[in-house]
């Protein structure tokens, strides 16, 4: 169950999201990278009702959320961003395997790392900070 997507806004303007905004095909980050294009701002967002609609009609189980759990990183150009969804593993606590997914973002500059974790209600993990 997917509780965020990606959009990332590079620096001439345009953005692109993790889903197709009309089809709801998920576009890998990779190929993101691949345009080589300077990336200004990332971010991860909760999906709003549209784009549940569509994913789960695709099959895609996704947890609404309120739109203020957003999270954003600004990036320089000397900056390189960070952002990863992480699956984990965990047991309930009825004994079931549970699959949750937490989402990773952050900025890297020289030596300094600037990471933010988020559960898959949204809550921030560890140090508040930066984001």
């Amino acid at each position: 169950m997917l509780s965020f997507f990606w959009i990332v806004w590079f620096a001439d303007g345009t953005a692109i999201s993790q889903f197709h905004p009309e089809t709801g095909e998920e576009i890998p980050f990779r190929d993101v990278e691949k345009l080589g294009k300077q990336i200004v701002k990332a971010g991860w967002y909760p999906f709003p009702p549209r784009l549940i609609r569509m994913l789960a009609s695709r099959g895609t189980m996704v947890m609404p959320l309120p739109a203020h759990k957003k999270v954003e990183v600004e990036l320089g150009p000397d900056c390189e961003l960070i952002l990863k969804r992480v699956g984990m593993l965990s047991i309930s606590i009825e004994g079931r395997p549970r699959r949750e997914t937490y989402y990773v973002i952050g900025r890297k500059r020289n030596d300094n790392l600037d990471v933010a974790v988020l559960d898959p209600k949204g809550r921030r993990l560890g140090r508040d900070g930066f984001i």
